[in-house]
């Protein structure tokens, strides 16, 4: 799987990065939580979602069933002994095989990962979500677009520079039609949020270890190629640089079958 092979021996760096400085990303993250919008009552799936983090922004944790499912076992085991004495219900799962039984999940996202999933996994992916989503459930696919200047980052940029490579296969329409295919209505959003920085040298902490490119010889030439390829930005108010960073979003619902009402 091309997810096992892009995180191998590189979980660690990457789950520092976006701990130690967590207001990187935090627009990304509310972005996803708007989306997922937590009920009381819903019961919520984040699939491969050890490193989306969205519990730490749920508000109303307690009023909810919230499970986190993960493909990578790095991932799984990092998070196992990071948070050991607390209860966040945390899976293994291979397949993408969801253990609950039919119409019984209000909302299942997979946040950032889609990319590394195969055509003959993401068949099954869709028919096991649609299989456990409640009649009129939601499935959240937020992910890069294809040809975009993310696309272009992370095709480019990290597989030249990280020495597993990246070769992520991004969103476009085909993805819809194929998602449609499973029973699914789908509606595309495009998102831009920023990811923000206190400082050069927090942005090239966070950049090398996030995204694991060992093969940079200097901090300049990690700068250079951040400011050529991502549009790096200087905000005078706030005194933090930034760049955009957009997904996509497919916000499929599972079509309620009027024969069974």
């Amino acid at each position: 799987m091309e997810y096992d092979r892009a995180f191998a021996n590189r979980v660690g760096d990457y789950m520092y990065a976006i701990s130690t400085y967590p207001h990187v990303m935090y627009e990304e993250f509310m972005d996803l939580l708007s989306e997922v919008d937590p009920q009381s009552g819903d019961v919520i799936l984040n699939l491969d979602g050890v490193a989306s983090p969205l519990h730490l922004y749920i508000q109303n944790m307690s009023e909810i069933s919230y499970a986190i499912f993960e493909s990578h076992h790095d991932f799984y085991t990092y998070h196992k002994d990071q948070n050991q004495n607390q209860t966040q219900n945390v899976y293994f799962y291979e397949k993408y095989t969801l253990p609950y039984v039919p119409n019984s999940v209000d909302k299942v996202c997979i946040h950032a990962s889609h990319h590394h999933i195969c055509s003959e996994d993401r068949e099954r992916l869709y028919k096991n979500v649609y299989e456990v989503l409640k009649p009129g459930g939601i499935f959240i696919i937020s992910d890069v677009s294809k040809y975009s200047k993310e696309d272009t980052w992370l095709n480019k940029i990290v597989h030249n520079y990280n020495p597993n490579g990246h070769c992520g296969r991004f969103l476009d329409i085909l993805d819809k039609y194929e998602v449609q295919k499973h029973g699914f209505e789908v509606q595309l959003k495009e998102k831009q949020c920023k990811w923000r920085f206190k400082s050069i040298k927090e942005l090239i902490d966070f950049m090398k270890r996030l995204f694991y490119l060992k093969k940079i010889q200097s901090g300049a030439q990690l700068y250079n190629l951040i400011h050529t390829y991502l549009d790096l930005q200087y905000d005078h108010t706030s005194k933090e640089f930034y760049f955009s960073w957009n997904l996509l979003y497919f916000i499929c619902v599972k079509k309620i079958d009027i024969k069974n009402l």
